[in-house]
């Protein structure tokens, strides 16, 4: 989940950056549209509306991010496709960017779906890059800051201390200061992946606690509420949405850790509900 909602994160603030990695170059602007285009368990990772240098029109660029090479990217990619020509008339132009190898399944670029009968066939095909085959190098090179998180997991020659401290010292000397600390949060999210704690701890611990980064407060925040779903769900099966919509507003650690607990142990779904009322604001 962790690395779903990093990637959420660089897909809405630095989109454009995915793009130019899937090979569109000259991109004038862009904006992340809200993907509201399913339910939301099902929203795409990221749609994306794009204008280039020279085209008087604007285009819709869907992406998704995988952890690890999975079967279900297919069916996903498919199903976003479709969800989105539904919703905006359009078909987009699809990125699919896996971010660490597992096995030996690899993403395919392309799915058809038939009917049972077979009279009716759907094909979709899609832009993938498999991110461990990028150069990190190049990646850095490139003087943009949102490509920037990802160079960890990228083909490294040098030293992996070198490609991390490098990271940090791009962020800390290109980013913005709203973006400066989630991005070096994103980057050890990524680097988490693939590098151990203590190197981890080594090149982002310094001075600066990183659990204290608001996307990382975010990430945790984030865990506990669904750990708190799951229960409820488990105990009560459906969970009704101003419950929902309540524990999305709590984000401090401790009322949290103290709703799990209450969550396990509650007579009643109205019983919880009281319960959450006392730290919603």
């Amino acid at each position: 989940m962790r690395y779903d909602k990093s990637s959420k994160w660089l897909i809405e603030h630095h989109g454009d950056a995915l793009l130019r990695l899937a090979g569109l170059k000259d991109i004038i602007s862009w904006q992340p549209l809200q993907a509201e285009l399913v339910q939301p368990r099902q929203l795409p990772d990221g749609l994306l509306e794009f204008s280039l240098r020279g085209d008087e029109q604007s285009h819709l660029a869907l992406l998704e991010i995988a952890t690890f090479p999975e079967k279900r990217v297919h069916h996903q990619v498919v199903r976003d496709v479709v969800m989105t020509w539904m919703a905006k008339g359009v078909v987009p132009d699809v990125l699919v960017l896996v971010l660490h190898p597992r096995g030996k399944f690899r993403v395919q670029s392309q799915e058809e779906i038939a009917s049972v009968l077979g009279t009716t066939r759907l094909a979709v095909q899609w832009r993938v890059v498999e991110l461990w085959e990028q150069p990190a190098e190049a990646l850095l090179e490139t003087g943009d800051i949102g490509l920037v998180p990802l160079a960890p997991l990228a083909k490294i020659t040098a030293a992996p201390e070198s490609i991390l401290r490098t990271c940090k010292a791009k962020i800390d000397a290109g980013a913005v200061a709203k973006e400066h600390d989630n991005l070096l949060a994103v980057t050890q999210v990524f680097a988490s992946l693939r590098f151990d704690r203590l190197l981890l701890q080594s090149v982002f611990g310094g001075s600066v606690d990183m659990t204290e980064f608001p996307l990382i407060v975010e990430l945790r925040a984030k865990v506990r509420q669904e750990s708190i779903q799951d229960v409820l769900e488990e105990r009560f099966d459906v969970i009704p949405e101003d419950i929902l919509r309540g524990l999305e507003s709590i984000t401090k650690d401790k009322h949290l850790r103290e709703l799990t607990k209450f969550a396990s142990a509650c007579k009643s779904i109205d019983a919880f509900r009281k319960r959450l009322a006392k730290y919603i604001k």
